[in-house]
């Protein structure tokens, strides 16, 4: 969606995408850091006449719903820095495809789903083994339990005799 990515340009996008006003996002800015910002500030920034001090850099983040890494790089970006199977790419990807197409943003969601159904089967059958072992390893701690408290007494013992 961006061919040039500047955090600029993404503040703005985010802003539009979740109706905020210049001066809706310049009043969230104020009551989270309670630093004065108004729209004429923002419209410096968005405009690149002004650099957005680093300090907002996570306030922005969490007011749009976004990671950090998504203010700065767009998905295609973050793919190719290596994260491309990450929440936060496929969350990037969402979002820019609601600014286009809705019909790929249903075939997208259905492939995120079903990989997250398989995803969650095989962590329920890991979920059973991990069941398992720590059932087989209950009753080996229960055998073993007398042999420990033979071990503590002897040890009792020793230390009785050495002092």
């Amino acid at each position: 969606m961006f061919k040039t990515t500047t955090i600029n340009k993404k503040v703005m996008h985010f802003r539009l995408l979740n109706n905020l006003s210049q001066a809706d996002l310049g009043k969230k800015i104020e009551e989270l850091t309670g630093e004065t910002c108004d729209r004429h500030a923002i419209s410096r920034y968005e405009n690149g006449k002004r650099k957005i001090p680093v300090n907002y850099v996570p306030v922005l983040a969490y007011i749009f719903g976004v990671s950090i890494n998504e203010l700065f790089y767009s998905s295609k970006e973050l793919k190719q820095q290596g994260s491309s199977g990450s929440l936060e790419v496929q969350v990037a990807e969402f979002k820019e495809l609601v600014a286009g197409h809705s019909s790929a943003i249903s075939k997208k969601a259905l492939e995120v789903i079903e990989r997250a159904q398989k995803e969650i089967q095989d962590l329920k059958g890991q979920a059973k083994l991990y069941q398992k072992d720590t059932k087989k390893y209950k009753e080996e701690l229960e055998k073993i339990k007398p042999f420990i408290k033979k071990i503590g007494k002897y040890v009792a013992q020793i230390e009785v005799h050495t002092d």
